[in-house]
């Protein structure tokens, strides 16, 4: 993935800890919002079907225009819908998601079912329980990957948001490790409403040997996800995860770090209010 500069990387019996720098040379931050915007829009609005559908009622083009303007005027959060409170913003929130997203899915392969974003009733509010149920491949062999994400401007390293506060990381993907019947709840539900036929067929077979008293074949990924304000970073961000990995077994530890060289609130602030006027 061309955007991401490795700067720190260990492993340990099947543990992963890496952070990357996100490229900040010049015309970065339009890259990046080149990248997002279509994303978002697509999220929030389902603009590329919303556009289809709307050419063949044969309206006319500046209607069409007009009416595109207010779905995504009215479905993108703004500064009037979100909190003001930094830590419960839904942009915030809702950039590391996709920033998350998008490095699974380009390092990793992970195939991600149903995404949060998109089957969130309220898109103006944040969504509950773990970020990203997703899947990965190998051979005959498939992993279950549990990701909890998180965006961070604390000073503190680790930051809170790895294991101190009540919904960290710690706390959120160590319920979901150890809680067979709420973690399979979780998982039939996205079968339920995944609409991809290779998506039903591997969450069926995952959820039989989630399931599966005797030793599973099914290998369990814990990912971290920390989305960090680069001026904040260090290397002893992991914190317990790095510490203690094994309090998560039989999951293995997939830390990713991922530094942003610029304040994540007031980007996601930027790039959000750019797809609520791009169309």
């Amino acid at each position: 993935m061309k955007e991401l500069k490795e700067k720190f990387s260990y492993e340990n019996d099947g543990h992963v800890f890496k952070s990357y720098d996100w490229d900040n040379s010049d015309g970065w931050k339009d890259e990046l919002s080149n990248k997002l915007i279509p994303l978002i829009q697509n999220l929030y609005a389902d603009l590329e079907s919303l556009k289809k559908d709307l050419e063949e009622t044969g309206w006319d083009e500046k209607e069409i225009k007009k009416h595109i303007d207010e779905v995504l005027n009215a479905s993108i959060p703004s500064d009037t819908t979100d909190s003001k409170i930094e830590n419960f913003q839904v942009r915030r929130a809702d950039f590391a998601e996709l920033i998350a997203t998008i490095c699974l899915e380009e390092l990793y392969n992970t195939k991600i079912p149903l995404n949060n974003i998109l089957h969130r009733e309220l898109t103006h509010k944040s969504g509950r329980g773990i970020d990203i149920f997703g899947y990965e491949e190998v051979g005959n062999n498939i992993c279950l990957i549990l990701c909890e994400i998180k965006g961070s401007k604390d000073s503190n390293s680790p930051p809170s948001v790895v294991g101190d506060s009540e919904d960290s990381m710690k706390q959120q993907l160590f319920s979901y490790v150890t809680d067979k019947k709420k973690t399979l709840d979780r998982i039939i539900n996205i079968r339920k409403k995944s609409t991809n036929i290779n998506d039903k067929k591997t969450l069926t077979k995952i959820s039989m040997l989630w399931t599966k008293e005797d030793e599973s074949p099914l290998k369990v990924i814990a990912c971290p996800f920390l989305v960090r304000d680069g001026n904040c970073y260090k290397n002893t961000d992991f914190g317990f995860f790095k510490e203690n990995p094994d309090h998560f077994a039989p999951a293995k530890i997939r830390f990713l770090i991922v530094c942003i060289h610029d304040d994540i609130v007031e980007l996601s602030k930027q790039i959000y209010n750019l797809a609520r006027e791009s169309a």
